[in-house]
């Protein structure tokens, strides 16, 4: 044996000669679920005798714990054989995971595919098989697989996914003589008039439409635009504790959108060291310009969440909220996601 590893057992028995290694049969899985077992044997013979390194004599071994399993076999000549040895071990359950390869929520039209790993066979609760699926409406999905032990599969986490729907706009036709105008009218939120169905130009906004001078059938189109609220959103440390948690220098925190936005509060942390009185919550921009301020009176030590409601029409550009050198340490944002219908 060359360079074997630490903290290894070998057995070195003394005999008069060696014979050739003795192949263990196996009757049975090696992975072993709960109450299995599995049958391990060697040849038997009256002229031999055998040691199990668990200590068992006969030439048949029940096995119903993982571990690893040799023999040796001695005859009466006091030659000895080794077995190979046999690795068992206790089965585990592999639990299916759903991967999403996109947000799972978007708007009507839009998609999202579900990727799966671990387990064999698997079944989406759409009733569809293999290791994806496309999403287009709203709702949970789940997947199972087959399971190691027993008879009843294994179910993976969830997956939330949301759809956001718009309802179209509702606008009828009109019949006019040639040379004339019309208003057109329409019921929806957000309306916006085109000259095409997918892309063109934007002819007006709003519910109402006056056309040019007509004198051929011509085709407009509308489409309404339903704007959600956005997701809250937190940064900042959760806590005052451990390093960065108490600033004694000005404290700040540095954030990034790519929508408008509402810094909607703060948790602020006034250790019972700091003096009381005024402290002040800034908003600047990316390129050092204050947007806006709120100023609070701190009466006494402990922990302040001061709402602020600055609203932010700016995006794709990073932000700074700053509280003069006391720490801030969480703020809140959220921000509106349109979504079209025409």
């Amino acid at each position: 044996m060359v360079n074997p590893p630490i903290n290894m057992t070998l057995n070195m028995p003394e005999a008069s000669c060696l014979l050739p290694q003795t192949e263990i049969t196996i009757n049975g899985d090696l992975q072993l679920c709960p109450g299995e077992t599995v049958q391990l044997s060697v040849p038997n013979s009256s002229e031999t005798s055998i040691e199990w390194n668990n200590g068992t004599t006969s030439n048949q071994l029940t096995v119903s714990q993982p571990g690893t399993y040799n023999a040796i076999i001695a005859d009466d000549a006091g030659c000895i054989s080794f077995t190979n040895s046999v690795a068992v071990t206790a089965a585990e359950e592999i639990v299916p995971f759903i991967e999403p390869q996109g947000p799972t929520k978007f708007c009507e039209g839009g998609e999202v595919v579900l990727n799966m790993s671990g387990g064999p066979n698997p079944v989406w609760s759409t009733g569809a098989t293999g290791t994806s699926i496309t999403v287009h409406a709203s709702g949970e999905y789940n997947v199972s697989t087959d399971a190691v032990c027993g008879d009843d599969p294994i179910t993976s986490v969830s997956v939330v996914v949301e759809v956001l729907e718009n309802d179209p706009p509702v606008v009828t036709g009109v019949n006019i003589a040639p040379g004339d105008s019309v208003l057109l009218t329409a019921i929806g939120e957000n309306l916006t008039w085109y000259n095409a169905p997918v892309g063109g130009n934007v002819l007006g906004t709003g519910n109402e439409f006056q056309t040019p001078i007509l004198d051929q059938t011509t085709t407009y189109y509308v489409d309404a635009n339903h704007a959600y609220p956005g997701e809250i959103q937190n940064g900042g440390k959760l806590d005052n504790t451990g390093p960065g948690g108490a600033p004694t220098t000005g404290s700040y925190n540095l954030f990034n959108v790519w929508e408008a936005f509402t810094l909607k509060e703060v948790t602020v942390y006034l250790p019972a060291t700091a003096p009381t009185g005024l402290r002040t919550i800034q908003l600047y921009d990316g390129a050092g310009n204050l947007l806006q301020e709120a100023p609070f009176i701190l009466e006494a030590a402990g922990t302040y969440i001061l709402p602020l409601h600055f609203e932010s029409a700016c995006r794709q550009q990073p932000f700074l909220a700053k509280l003069g050198k006391w720490p801030i340490q969480k703020h809140r944002s959220h921000h509106t996601v349109p979504i079209s219908n025409r």
